[in-house]
């Protein structure tokens, strides 16, 4: 009996099939991470390079799995969360009330 054949394994070098390697929407712009899994302050980073600090000063994040909405929530300082193909970032600078 014939041995079934194997799948090609992609090639090292090809964005598309490398582990970890996903494009993000963050403030509306395409960005590209390389981690399956990106923190607060890596988005808050990519959103504003040079973020304002201080006391009064603080940025809210969502997400949105898709443009659909489909699993939604809000990461915190010092969170994480598992990225996904096209995944929706916003990032807004809020006043401390």
């Amino acid at each position: 009996m014939p041995k079934p054949e194997e799948p090609p394994v992609p090639a090292k070098d090809d964005p598309k099939h490398e582990p970890g390697t996903h494009t993000i929407i963050v403030n509306g712009r395409e960005k590209t991470v390389d981690v399956n899994e990106v923190s607060y302050e890596k988005i808050l980073l990519l959103a504003y390079p040079n973020p304002d600090t201080g006391q009064d000063v603080r940025y809210t994040i969502t997400w949105a799995r898709n443009e659909h909405g489909n699993a939604t929530g809000k990461l915190l300082p010092g969170g994480t969360v598992k990225v996904s193909e096209k995944m929706i970032f916003n990032v807004k600078r809020t006043d401390k009330s």
